[in-house]
């Protein structure tokens, strides 16, 4: 028999795994959220039991390590590294170091559809869910990911230019 998971669209996952989630964060709805780990993830109940999402999530690693299950694999993500996790797979965080630091980017289907993507980025979507950023593009991600932050977190954020930099992310 098959076993049902919960399926959490952002406001549910935040809700149940996020204790101490300001209500801002908590009731933001945008297509296209990010978030950094050590203010956003550190207090998350672990053990994190088993669920599904109704978006997408990437989590990239700047220090320390996070290990994420994605269906019936876990991936220790470290330093330099990335992980996505396509909606509707099977997740859950098992742990996150004392230190860990780097960028929680939610985004749903619709920012996918609605920006103009290459066949090598559309292959990000199909590939093996973890990525190693090369050494010499870590600090460049960095980067990209705060310019992104930047831009979401302004009073009136511009809905071109958070894809264009979204974009930017999926082509390095």
């Amino acid at each position: 028999m098959k076993k049902s998971f919960q399926i959490l669209n952002s406001y549910e996952y935040k809700n149940q795994f996020l204790p101490d989630v300001n209500k801002t964060v908590l009731y933001d709805n945008s297509k296209l959220q990010l978030y950094r780990i050590e203010n956003y993830l550190k207090r998350i109940k672990i053990p994190v039991p088993p669920y599904r999402t109704t978006f997408n999530f990437l989590i990239f690693i700047t220090k320390g390590y996070v290990i994420q299950q994605i269906e019936d694999e876990n991936y220790k993500i470290e330093s330099g590294e990335i992980i996505n996790v396509k909606q509707g797979s099977i997740t859950r965080t098992h742990e996150l170091s004392q230190d860990a630091e780097g960028f929680y980017l939610i985004y749903e289907n619709e920012i996918i559809t609605s920006i103009s993507l290459s066949t090598q980025d559309l292959m990000f979507f199909s590939s093996d869910p973890f990525i190693k950023i090369p050494q010499s593009s870590h600090s460049w991600m960095i980067k990209i990911f705060e310019l992104l932050e930047e831009e979401l977190h302004t009073e009136s954020p511009l809905q071109e230019t958070c894809n264009a930099v979204f974009t930017a992310i999926l082509s390095k």
